[in-house]
Order: C-alpha cells, then structure tokens, then sequence
C-alpha cells in the first residue's frame, strides 16, 4: 500500500521525536469509531423525541470520544528554549 503524500501511513504528518506525536493510531481509530456511532445515537435520539437530558448525556459521551480521538499524545520539553 504506497504512503500517503507528507506522511508515513500511520496517521500522522510529521516525524516522531522528543516533541511527536505519542498516542496510538489504533487507539485513535477505535475512538473515531464509538465517536460515529455516538452521533448516530444522538441523530436518532433527536428523531425520536428524546429527552433534553438523555441527549446532553449522549452529547457529552461525543465529547469524550471527540477528544480520544484528536489526542496526539502528551508533549515533553514544556520549558521556552534559547536565551534566557
């Protein structure tokens, strides 16, 4: 399977290092997963008249897994380089 352009197939643009990306693709993928079904949850819920507190619920589970899925892991090396 060729690498896409700017990227090595991984799901990431840029090389690894100190500062890279660190969390797992396949972690990323699974979460996008649940991420879809959880709006096709609340897509049905609207359709059928749910509550306005079991849609809030099924809202803030689309967060979490929004978030899951756009987390690139943590970074290193916080602290401002050069001249001090």
């Amino acid at each position: 399977m060729p690498t896409p352009p700017g990227g090595n197939g991984n799901g990431y643009n840029h090389g690894g290092g100190k500062n890279g990306k660190h969390s797992n693709p396949n972690k990323r993928a699974a979460a996008q997963k649940k991420w879809n079904a959880a709006k096709k949850k609340l897509d049905d819920a609207k359709r059928k008249g749910a509550s306005k507190k079991d849609k809030a619920k099924i809202d803030k589970e689309i967060k979490h897994w929004k978030r899951e899925m756009d987390n690139a892991g943590e970074n290193h090396s916080m602290k401002p380089k050069g001249n001090q």
